[in-house]
């Protein structure tokens, strides 16, 4: 049934995304001409200078557009979807709200990742030209390099006497996926908090949101005082640096997953035990 509700997810944000995707790619291969042609000098170089920088000036503000109305999208698609005008018809279908939640949820990531795919293809096509297969090979060797040099000192330099390396490696895990998983339980569990009110639901969950937000804020200064993070660094030893990664990785790893978790378990609560469509 999962399969069934993420492919109806995926199928209805496809209408605002894809139409933003074609747009931002249509401005890529705008820029990617006008460049070409000033490389050429098929025009009056001012007239050229003039078309490029318009060209450039709206392909830096599809860049911020891609994520910004990515959150859009995806915020007022939940909403519609679960407490607004087709909220009735997602809570009637025959299946738990968790797997609605889990559905959207999956369906949140995705977009995304296929817009941060998109930005990464239009630097391709500004590269094409100008950059070859060589280059392309020869760095990503070079990162490959880089990152298992990095990973070999980690697991085999002096620290890992001090740092148990496979729990590092499983809190720093956690932490990327609970900060996938933030942004999109956060904003669930605030409108699943604002349906609660009669009126006024957007504004209540916009009030929800952020005084979550300071909420979190200041247990974190209270967790990091009570922790004393950031003593360690005037010490040169590798105790007690090992001693602040540790300290580093597991506050991290708290103040990331616990709130996540909460933010799933009450915004399935809610909307399982307290919903209110009227």
């Amino acid at each position: 049934m999962l399969g069934k509700v993420l492919k109806y997810e995926m199928k209805s944000l496809a209408k605002p995304f894809l139409p933003l995707f074609a747009g931002f790619l249509a401005v890529t291969l705008l820029c990617k001409i006008s460049f070409e042609a000033a490389s050429a000098n098929v025009m009056r170089t001012d007239i050229l200078e003039l078309i490029s920088v318009l060209f450039v000036s709206l392909y830096v503000i599809y860049v911020i557009a891609l994520f910004v109305m990515s959150a859009v999208f995806l915020v007022t698609h939940f909403y519609k979807t679960m407490v607004g005008t087709r909220g009735y018809l997602s809570h009637t279908l025959p299946v738990k709200t968790s797997t609605l939640i889990h559905a959207k949820l999956i369906a949140a990531i995705i977009w995304p990742i296929i817009a941060c795919a998109v930005l990464l293809l239009s630097f391709v096509i500004f590269a094409l030209g100008h950059v070859s297969l060589g280059d392309v090979s020869e760095f990503l060797r070079e990162a490959i390099r880089v990152i298992s040099e990095f990973f070999r000192l980690l697991f085999t330099g002096p620290l890992s006497r001090y740092v148990s390396m496979p729990l590092l490696t499983i809190e720093i895990v956690f932490c990327i996926i609970a900060g996938i998983l933030n942004f999109p339980l956060m904003v669930y569990v605030s409108i699943a908090i604002g349906q609660l009110f009669l009126k006024h639901r957007v504004l209540w969950s916009v009030v929800a949101y952020f005084a979550i937000y300071v909420l979190l804020q200041i247990v974190s200064t209270i967790f990091v005082s009570f922790l004393g993070i950031g003593g360690h660094f005037l010490s040169n030893s590798q105790a007690e640096l090992a001693r602040l990664i540790n300290e580093v990785v597991f506050f991290v790893t708290v103040t990331n997953v616990l709130p996540v978790v909460g933010y799933y378990l009450g915004a399935n609560y809610i909307f399982s035990k307290k919903l209110n469509l009227e």
